[in-house]
């Protein structure tokens, strides 16, 4: 993207693919755009078109007037943000909010999908065999709000860091501060319609989706491998789950001692495969508990 003002940066690792016979890359973004590139020169394999996207209205700031965008198929997450009725509906109305790309503001901005995608940290999984690309679609919004210098100073706010609650930027040298949080309810949750998360097949070839299988919002990662797609990266709980790599279908889950935020692997040793995932909570996300284990399962 050009000129990012929402902390959407490329934070899932490119995938190694194939399309129509050529070696190429596939770009999974947290705006929820799915991009397939030439691996040799890195253009584009799909149609990307530049679009027209809202104006910044803070003095001294010029966003960029357009964007890329997947010119038909590509989309793998949801785009228009709906609020649920009542307290989320009522907040929701106090800031400024576009669609795609509407930029930070003193008012307020909303941002969905927010600053943890889309597709984060836990990156896509490649089925050569069906020509899939499995991701973990988050649908969760960001509140986030720029705070005059002088204000922000004498307030005495400082980073914290967190990924759920309240995060303070200074952003020195710059005559704004920052402000965001997940566009959460009092209770905790999200303030969009559910669900919250989508487990997604991605035909690498046309950016079209094939299956989705609702999930909790994540900064984990799946695994495909032998026609499985192993998932256990979510918020709010702490399981481990398989699902068909045809059709998304749930085919087993087990709890987990802590949740995994983080992606599975696989191992065969003595001529049997293994899944192995790492379950150690995350105390910057949802107050899970913390822990270090690392689980290992048999493959049937």
């Amino acid at each position: 993207m050009h000129h990012d003002l929402w902390d959407y940066d490329e934070a899932s690792r490119l995938a190694l693919i194939d399309v129509g016979g050529k070696p190429a890359v596939g770009a999974l973004t947290k705006l929820g755009h799915y991009f397939a590139l030439d691996r040799m020169t890195g253009k584009p394999l799909l149609p990307v078109e530049e679009r027209a996207v809202p104006k910044s209205d803070v003095a001294g700031e010029k966003a960029s007037s357009t964007q890329p965008y997947p010119l038909k198929d590509g989309v793998f997450t949801l785009q228009k943000f709906t609020p649920r009725p009542g307290w989320c509906e009522a907040e929701f109305n106090k800031l400024r909010y576009e669609g795609l790309f509407t930029p930070p503001s003193l008012q307020g901005t909303l941002l969905f999908p927010g600053n943890i995608g889309g597709a984060n940290w836990g990156s896509g999984s490649y089925d050569g065999q069906r020509g899939l690309l499995f991701v973990a679609a988050n649908r969760l919004a960001t509140a986030v709000r720029l705070i005059p210098r002088a204000t922000f100073d004498s307030a005495g706010h400082g980073e914290t860091g967190e990924r759920w609650g309240q995060e303070y930027a200074k952003q020195d040298g710059a005559p704004f501060a920052m402000s965001r949080k997940t566009f959460l309810d009092p209770e905790g949750r999200p303030c969009n319609q559910e669900p919250w998360g989508m487990l997604v097949a991605i035909e690498v070839g046309t950016g079209k989706v094939r299956w989705e299988a609702p999930i909790l919002p994540s900064i984990g990662g799946p695994l495909a491998v032998n026609g499985v797609v192993f998932f256990g990266g979510t918020i709010f709980e702490a399981k481990l789950r398989a699902y068909a790599a045809d059709d998304g279908r749930k085919l087993w889950e087990t709890e987990l001692p802590f949740g995994a935020h983080s992606v599975p692997g696989t191992y065969i040793w003595q001529g049997k495969r293994y899944v192995v995932v790492c379950a150690g909570g995350h105390g910057k996300v949802d107050g899970s508990k913390l822990g270090g284990a690392v689980m290992a399962y048999s493959v049937e």
